[in-house]
């Protein structure tokens, strides 16, 4: 599904996927984050090749450096939408920080809804429930597949204006990156896994034959985290940093 596809993916920085159904954008998600391996190219994420990681060490990356949200992702159901949250950040290993998590909660509309059982949620809530998961991680690198595909506009909106200021660590997520994604530490790199390609000339995306960014690069010293979204929303992809668009 993937051929010639390099990402340079850093910190302070929205990256979107684009391209009609069935180009690769999830299988690309799932590449970047070691849920899936390609057949042949390199995954770096802080420097560290997947390749060479086990499913053990592959769940503790993704533990440490990675926030996912999936179009199916898991709840759990029989808990409420602020205890969903406490327990993310108590499997990672995190402090409660009642604050942060109630701050995602009310960056996507979710904060009067913090004692309702998930199982009671709208799909949109549900949807917005994994984004605001995704930054009580405090990731270095957010992964979000259609994270607007369920919200009426104004919340579909509202999702965009939390990932904008994320990415520019002005929203709940902050200097829980430090330095990741910049030169020294090594920036997550996907290269070459198996049909469709991004489009030459989309900002920052760098080339297969010089591995590196394009012109559009991110810019350097943001706090946020790198995100990566895969998206038919023509208003998310608009907002995006970098565009990258799979055939």
């Amino acid at each position: 599904m993937l051929d010639q596809v390099c990402l340079d993916l850093r910190a302070g920085t929205l990256t979107a996927l684009v391209g009609r159904s069935g180009s690769g954008k999830s299988t690309l998600l799932r590449v970047l984050t070691g849920l899936e391996r390609p057949d042949g190219g390199t995954t770096l994420i802080d420097g560290q090749d997947l390749a060479g990681l086990d499913r053990t060490g592959l769940a503790g990356l993704r533990r440490r450096l990675v926030g996912l949200a999936a179009q199916d992702g898991a709840l759990v159901e029989t808990l409420d939408v602020g205890e969903n949250l406490a327990l993310l950040r108590h499997v990672r290993g995190l402090a409660a920080e009642p604050e942060l998590t109630r701050s995602c909660l009310v960056a996507v509309d979710l904060a009067g809804l913090v004692d309702r059982p998930v199982r009671a949620l709208s799909g949109g809530e549900r949807q917005r429930l994994l984004v605001a998961r995704v930054l009580a991680a405090e990731p270095a690198l957010a992964v979000l597949d259609e994270p607007t595909s369920q919200q009426d506009e104004t919340h579909a909106e509202q999702v965009i204006a939390t990932l904008l200021a994320a990415r520019a660590g002005a929203g709940p997520v902050g200097t829980g990156s430090p330095g990741w994604g910049s030169p020294e530490s090594g920036s997550p790199r996907s290269g070459s896994p198996k049909s469709g390609s991004p489009k030459s000339g989309s900002p920052g995306w760098g080339s297969p034959e010089s591995g590196s960014p394009g012109p559009g690069s991110p810019r350097s010293g943001s706090a946020g985290p790198a995100i990566v979204v895969a998206t038919h929303d023509l208003a998310l992809a608009a907002a995006a940093d970098v565009v990258v668009e799979l055939d």
